[in-house]
């Protein structure tokens, strides 16, 4: 299965259609998006050829960088009648060069780099930041992960699914670069959103239909993790990933 070569312009429309159908008439969490600046870049493993999605995704707000790996592996029905989707983000933050501000800018500047640095949830994601034990870190953090594996025979074969979502990454991705999102579940909601989970493949319908899956699930785990935040259990009765919104793509 051949994928579209992913670009950064790819990228810039998804964030402004995400902020468009989303958010609606909330002005400050749009132009806080729109003020970002977008970068992709193919890693050296990408294979467009058999569909591997593999790349670093640079979201920069004045302040910080985060860096998004993206890593979409697909492997279409084959003989032994299984398709598979393992789809991964893992996440550093970098802190942004700063300009030559003075007086009052620069220190306007410098108070907000340490108001960052000094969240824990934040610091985590730096390389130069503490882990939980106080080490310093040198590897990204996982933000999700989903494996899919269903049997195409007849259409409804047997599903097999993994899932997880890390809330804590999460926070520290709101807290830096997108604060004015009401909660974690929107910012995953915008990041899975974006076109490295390739859930409008058109050219191989049973990948797409594992990347909505995928997309699915990953969403349900961070309501759960949402609800047991919050302690509001009633949020679950309103969740309805599996109910009347389906589309053919989400049909087991």
């Amino acid at each position: 299965m051949a994928a579209m070569k992913l670009s950064t312009d790819h990228f810039t429309k998804a964030l402004s259609s995400y902020g468009e159908s989303a958010l609606g008439n909330d002005t400050l969490a749009r132009s806080q998006i729109e003020k970002l600046r977008v970068v992709w870049k193919d890693t050296d493993t990408a294979n467009h050829e058999d569909g591997t999605v593999d790349g670093v995704l640079s979201l920069s707000s004045k302040y910080m960088t985060i860096n998004i790996q993206a890593r979409a592996e697909t492997l279409g029905s084959n003989q032994d009648g299984i398709a598979r989707l393992h789809f991964m983000l893992n996440v550093h933050a970098l802190l942004v060069e700063p300009k030559k501000e003075k007086g009052k800018d620069a220190r306007l500047w410098n108070g907000m780099i340490e108001r960052l640095k000094a969240d824990r949830l934040v610091s985590r994601l730096l390389f130069d930041g503490n882990d939980l034990k106080g080490t310093k870190r040198d590897t990204p953090l996982t933000l999700c992960e989903a494996l899919i594996h269903q049997s195409s025979e007849g259409g409804s074969g047997e599903l097999e699914e993994r899932v997880n979502v890390e809330d804590g990454v999460l926070e520290g991705i709101r807290t830096a670069i997108l604060s004015h999102l009401e909660s974690n579940l929107d910012v995953l909601e915008l990041l899975l959103s974006l076109p490295y989970l390739p859930r409008h493949c058109t050219s191989k319908k049973d990948i797409a239909k594992l990347a909505n899956r995928a997309y699915l699930r990953l969403l349900e785990d961070g309501m759960l993790d949402e609800c047991e935040r919050e302690g509001e259990d009633d949020i679950l009765d309103d969740l309805q990933i599996s109910q009347p919104k389906r589309t053919k793509h989400d049909e087991d």
